[in-house]
């Protein structure tokens, strides 16, 4: 479409320039034609070079689209990440200040009441039955204490580990 456009444009230009009465010699207008041919030659190559820069272009352009499309995933993955390391931060937080408040609740009480001695139980006790539960009881309470001693550590690590890789990512 384009290139015969510039051929009618060629023609009518030729044909603007002919003389009213004919009187040129028909060697000027063979090469006025042969110049008008080789216009039209240099324009169509012209043409094709520049609709092979354009294919180049819409090639590039679909790589870059494509590049941003696997960037916008991998945002959207990280942020995704990163929702899920605050929710697990917060998480942390929360066993943390649980295992801590334990901890101190079972300090107070220890402070409070004293430090049972399993002896004291033993020989208080009215029955075997009583010393044997008295001082499961005591089995039990520092069982209990070593897992929320325990917890408090994990917590804090986790919190520590957690607070870093949201540092990392922001």
């Amino acid at each position: 479409p384009g290139l015969r456009a510039l051929t009618v444009a060629c023609l009518a230009a030729l044909a603007s320039s002919l003389p009213a009465a004919g009187a040129e010699p028909a060697d000027r207008l063979r090469a006025q034609a042969d110049e008008l041919r080789k216009t039209n030659q240099s324009l169509s190559g012209q043409v094709d070079a520049v609709q092979a820069e354009l294919g180049s272009l819409d090639a590039q352009l679909a790589g870059t689209r494509a590049r941003l499309a696997r960037l916008r995933v991998r945002g959207e993955r990280l942020a995704r990440k990163q929702d899920d390391a605050r929710t697990a931060l917060e998480a942390a937080r929360g066993g943390l200040k649980v295992s801590q408040r334990r901890l101190a609740d079972r300090v107070r009480s220890l402070y409070e009441q004293g430090k049972p001695e399993p002896l004291a139980v033993i020989l208080g006790a009215e029955s075997l039955d009583d010393a044997v539960s008295g001082v499961e009881h005591l089995t039990r309470i520092a069982d209990d204490d070593k897992l929320n001693i325990e917890r408090a550590r994990a917590a804090r690590k986790q919190l520590v580990r957690l607070t870093a890789v949201l540092a990392q990512r922001e």
